[in-house]
């Protein structure tokens, strides 16, 4: 057992982690709300799906930004 928990002991060096970052600016993964709103489902429009925290975001150049109260 302490042999696997080796596996957890190691970490990126300063070059592997920025070319690690570059390479995701260009990568995008998530679902619309839509997708998950149906008259037939649990979730009838966007307002029951999320809570209010979730409409002060939005998404800009790939990335969430939240918006100023």
């Amino acid at each position: 057992m302490k042999e696997s928990m080796q596996i957890f002991d190691w970490e990126l060096c300063d070059d592997e982690l920025e070319k690690n970052n570059n390479n995701n600016n260009n990568q995008c993964r998530a679902f619309k709300a839509e997708n998950f709103v149906t008259e037939k489902g649990p979730y009838k429009s966007l307002e029951e799906l999320w809570d209010d925290d979730a409409w002060n975001f939005i998404f800009i150049n790939k990335r969430f930004v939240q918006l100023k109260k």
